[in-house]
Parts: structure tokens; C-alpha cells; sequence
């Protein structure tokens, strides 16, 4: 059994685990309460049964992304190390049901408020030296990523006052409309 065999088999059992739980299970408590066979202390104990649900739900999601995203940036890796040997995996890899692009992107380091070094990315954005003494502005995270990619793509590099770094990740996309895995 292949490795991509080994996560379409283990999809396969989450996506049924899913409709369990989302209809089968949830059906059966409603008939139940319907008919009146069932009471307040069973019911407490089903929905404290489906808060442990979500929590361990939660969990696997977590670990799922943590585990795409390691893959994500190891593509990533392997693609920018391909780019001089290979001509056809040039800015993507392509599987049986889905492609991997690479996406890179530079982030800011915005610097810790209250430092010289903020008070100094501050004015070269034109803030006012009482409004800085004051703080009543903070530079967004977002805002300044946005700022730092249409720079970027203008050709223009961050200003010095204000430290960055990258991340190379693959974003996925499924292969053909409809298509599943089998």
C-alpha cells in the first residue's frame, strides 16, 4: 500500500466517522427524544459526550494542519531545489489528484513597541512623534505583509527600518472537477 493510498483509505473512514456523527448518531438522539425515551440526565451526558467530540475533532484538525503544512514547505523546498534540474516540475509538482504550487511570501518583523527601533518604523511611516509617545497607533501585521507583497511586486524593497522574512509553502488544489480520491 502506497503512502497515498494509506490517506485516501484514512479519509475514507474520517468522512464516514463524519456522517455518523453528523446524521446516524444524531438521528437516533432525536428519535429518542421524540418518542420520549430518553431523559435530561442521558441527554446531559450525550452532549457532554459530543463537547469530548469536538475537542478530539479539534485535535486531529490541528495536528492535520500541522502535518499539510510540514508538507507543504517540504514541496516548497523540493521545488527551488529543482528549478535548475528539472524543466517539466518548474513551479509546480502534479500527483494523481492534486497539484502543489509554490507561494512565497515576506512577512514583517514588526519591532517590539516601545523600542527604538519601533519609534523609528513609526516616523519613516510619518506618525507624529507625540502620537508615537502616546501610542495610539500600532502597525497591523497584515497591513504591513500587504504593504511589503505590492512593494514587492513593484520592485521596491522593504524600507530598513523594518526587518522581514520569508516562507515558502505549497498551496494544493484538486485535479479535475469532480474528481475523488479512490
Amino acid at each position: 500500500m502506497s503512502c497515498r493510498d494509506t490517506f485516501v483509505d484514512l479519509l475514507d473512514q474520517v468522512q464516514t466517522l463524519q456522517t455518523q456523527v453528523a446524521s446516524d448518531a444524531f438521528a437516533f438522539v432525536e428519535n429518542r427524544v421524540k418518542k420520549k425515551l430518553v431523559g435530561a440526565p442521558e441527554l446531559t451526558d450525550v452532549g457532554f459526550l459530543l463537547r469530548e467530540l469536538e475537542n478530539s475533532f479539534d485535535e486531529m484538525r490541528k495536528e492535520v494542519k500541522m502535518r499539510k503544512e510540514f508538507i507543504s514547505r517540504l514541496l516548497a523546498a523540493m521545488c527551488v531545489a529543482s528549478l535548475n534540474e528539472d524543466e517539466e516540475t518548474v513551479g509546480k509538482f502534479v500527483g494523481e489528484l492534486a497539484s502543489a504550487m509554490p507561494d512565497a511570501k515576506v512577512y514583517p518583523k514588526i519591532p517590539k513597541a516601545g523600542t527604538v527601533e519601533y519609534e523609528e518604523l513609526l516616523r519613516y511611516f510619518g506618525v507624529p512623534d507625540p502620537v508615537i509617545v502616546a501610542g495610539l497607533l500600532k502597525p497591523s501585521f497584515v497591513q504591513t505583509q500587504e504593504w511589503l507583497q505590492q512593494r514587492a511586486a513593484e520592485g521596491l524593497n522593504p524600507p530598513a527600518q523594518l526587518g522581514t522574512y520569508s516562507d515558502a509553502i505549497c498551496v494544493f488544489r484538486r485535479r479535475g472537477r469532480g474528481r475523488k480520491p479512490a
